[in-house]
């Protein structure tokens, strides 16, 4: 089996404006999205509200608060095979 996509989540749950990344990615959105349901309790979040994101990403609200700020953001990612070649724009040093 050859896997095509990943699924990294970024975690805003400490209110940070940088972005902070779990130290592990999913095989699907689903086992992801059941990784933040499972986390977000412990950080004090009772429950999320879903939202469609653009580029298939899928962003978690605290779904008590109406703030704008997202809790978590599930990002597919592509997985670049060893046997596929770079493709694309060149690369440029400073």
């Amino acid at each position: 089996m050859t896997i095509q996509t990943v699924y990294l989540v970024e975690d805003h749950a400490r209110g940070q404006d940088t972005n902070s990344y779990w130290a592990k990615v999913y095989l699907s959105e689903r086992k992801a999205r059941e990784g933040v349901e499972y986390w977000a309790p412990r950080r004090g979040i009772r429950s999320l509200r879903w939202e469609d994101g653009s580029f298939g990403v899928m962003i978690a609200y605290p779904a008590d608060d109406d703030d704008v700020m997202p809790a978590y953001k599930i990002v597919p990612l592509d997985v670049h095979q060893d046997s596929q070649p770079e493709r694309g724009g060149t690369l440029q040093r400073d």
